[in-house]
């Protein structure tokens, strides 16, 4: 005999509090990156006034609605005529609508107004609109932010060469120290500019098998599981991750004794690097501490991390002195990242190596770095023999 399973108590749909989905919402939000949620806020902030002004609903909003949104952003202009919102811009209000709806159960109203089955980011009205409205951008001039150039290795060993010629201070060895780690262990490390703030001193080490680095938090990766990074010591002296660790690392210790002046004391006796010296007994240290500390306009270490912005203009800033010859403006803390993709695929090394360093979960997303930025390689123009 069949066993037949009791009929459930009630029919009618759970009554859910508006306090309890806030708080559901609110947690929701941990399961995206920092500047993420930060963006989500806003921009859901504006769609909310957008419906409050037009006596709509924001939370199930109408398809119309939300395209209707997405039209008044297309359509704002500045003063001067030019567009107030960017296709980024644009793109970033579809995510956080799209996130905030799929972070609450489907009601029965949804469905009302959207159909069975039929999510609110599926609706054809919405979808449609936001590609008249792309395709629009494309014919205007109006693209999606272009991908920062990538930081190539040549640029990268240049870099650091004038960033040690120039500095004839206490006060400049000090910066560049922490410059050339920053810029060194960035690039080797294919790494995010909110990666690189946020090491420690204990998450560079030395293991049996070589220098690695821990990542213990990134955008891919919100859980905190970590993930590994190998730190060569470099053919270079001026590219030597470990050797600009252990060069900044001595600030730390310098400062933490006598203040000031331990740093007066190590730097004004500084010489030429001209040798490795990440090969010898390690300082000890506490694996706690931030690594890159800030510097104060008096040029003492503060005890806390700078925020992400310092590596987009320590990328500027070092790569104008080294190349006056390129448009900055095209550069930031992501060249780092794409500029060891780049040299990778340019040295013939295959996509499921370069994602061992670089944390990439798919081919397809790696591979956007060689479309963008590898157009000279295995291409036949130029190779042809022209």
């Amino acid at each position: 005999m069949t066993d037949v399973l009791p009929a459930p108590i009630s029919a009618q749909p759970l009554k859910l509090s508006q306090d309890l989905l806030t708080r559901v919402e609110t947690s929701l939000l941990d399961t995206r990156a920092e500047s993420t949620r930060r963006n989500y806020t806003r921009a859901w902030a504006a769609f909310e006034e957008y419906c409050r002004r037009g006596g709509h609903k924001a939370l199930p909003a109408n398809p119309h609605v939300v395209a209707d949104y997405f039209l008044s952003l297309e359509n704002t202009v500045k003063v001067d005529g030019s567009a107030a919102y960017s296709m980024s811009a644009i793109e970033g209000a579809a995510a956080a609508i799209k996130f905030v709806h799929k972070a609450h159960s489907p009601h029965q109203h949804d469905k009302e107004l959207i159909g069975e089955g039929a999510p609110l980011w599926l609706s054809p009205v919405v979808s449609g609109t936001l590609s008249a409205i792309r395709r629009r951008g494309a014919a205007s001039g109006r693209r999606p932010r272009r991908p920062e150039d990538p930081f190539d290795l040549v640029d990268l060993r240049e870099a650091v060469t004038v960033a040690r010629a120039s500095a004839t201070t206490w006060r400049k060895k000090l910066r560049e120290r922490r410059d050339t780690a920053a810029l060194v262990l960035g690039w080797a490390g294919a790494m995010r500019r909110s990666e690189i703030v946020a090491l420690t001193v204990g998450d560079v080490r030395r293991t049996l098998d070589g220098w690695i680095i821990t990542v213990r938090k990134s955008k891919t990766d919100q859980d905190g599981a970590g993930f590994k990074k190998a730190l060569p010591t470099g053919e270079h002296l001026e590219t030597c991750g470990p050797c600009a660790y252990l060069r900044w690392l001595d600030c730390h210790l310098a400062y933490d004794r006598i203040g000031r002046a331990g740093l007066i004391r190590l730097l004004a006796a500084d010489r030429p690097h001209d040798k490795h010296v990440c090969g010898g007994t390690l300082p000890e240290t506490n694996p706690e501490t931030d690594l890159f500390r800030s510097i104060t306009a008096a040029s003492d270490l503060t005890h806390t991390a700078p925020g992400g912005q310092l590596i987009h203009t320590i990328v500027r800033k070092r790569l104008a002195a080294a190349r006056p010859d390129l448009d900055i403006t095209r550069y930031g803390a992501h060249s780092l990242r794409a500029g060891f993709v780049t040299e990778a695929f340019r040295t013939g090394h295959e996509p499921t190596t370069i994602m061992k360093q670089t944390g990439h979960k798919s081919v397809d997303s790696l591979l956007n770095y060689a479309r963008e930025n590898n157009i000279h390689h295995q291409n036949a123009a130029t190779t042809i023999g022209m």
